[in-house]
């Protein structure tokens, strides 16, 4: 079966000020993206302290990396309710991700078990930007869809290194929940023209544009493979 293995690692981790925390607010992100069905419950794990590993759908793949680095780098987990607040990191970071997108065998109970081409592309690649300045990275069997990808994620990296805080939390409301400008200004406690010019700053629409290159390109991928 076709699936997106995407690994990451955070970003100079040594410098945080709560490793337990760091892991907290982490697993937080991966609960959320599960109560929204970008990952299915228990197909992720954390290793080494500061290193994950998940499994989504190829379509959902993009969209889902975004979301990893929109979460993190404006601390979104910061949000949480007030019973469980204190046990989050105070500080945003950001993470690299590598996706590999292909075949992946029957995926056990526990993912750090399972195997495929998907894994064995999403790990390599990440040796790989580790080295790099690049912080995102797509990539499949088919060299010619990479050529795309590698756009598409240079592209993105761009946008997202202008960034703040407050526009990457719009950003990743407005992905994980879909949510009207008027329901993330309710939730942050502000006004929807405020909300309004967090998505702009942070290049939502350009970002929109990129989700839909990248669907199109890997829904008519797999309908060749």
């Amino acid at each position: 079966m076709k699936k997106a293995v995407i690994t990451g690692d955070v970003v100079q981790s040594t410098t945080l000020s709560d490793r337990a925390k760091l892991l907290r607010s982490v697993k937080y992100v991966f609960g959320a993206l599960e109560d929204r069905r970008f990952i299915q419950k228990g197909h992720w794990t954390v290793f080494k302290g500061d290193s994950f590993q998940l499994i989504t759908t190829p379509e959902r793949a993009f969209a889902t990396m975004m979301i990893l680095r929109s979460a993190f780098t404006g601390g979104i987990y910061r949000f949480a309710s007030p019973l469980v607040l204190d046990e989050m990191l105070p500080e945003t970071f950001d993470v690299r991700l590598s996706c590999g997108i292909g075949t992946v065998e029957a995926i056990p109970k526990r993912i750090n078990e399972a195997y495929g081409e998907a894994f064995i592309l999403s790990g390599k690649m990440l040796d790989r930007i580790s080295a790099d300045d690049l912080r995102l990275i797509l990539t499949t069997p088919a060299s010619y869809l990479n050529d795309h990808f590698e756009v598409v994620c240079r592209m993105a990296d761009m946008l997202i290194r202008e960034w703040t805080d407050r526009s990457a939390q719009a950003i990743c409301r407005k992905l994980l929940y879909s949510e009207t400008q008027v329901a993330s200004a309710a939730f942050f406690g502000i006004s929807q023209s405020s909300v309004q010019h967090r998505l702009k700053i942070g290049h939502y629409e350009e970002i929109r544009y990129l989700l839909t290159y990248f669907e199109q390109q890997i829904q008519a991928h797999i309908k060749k493979s």
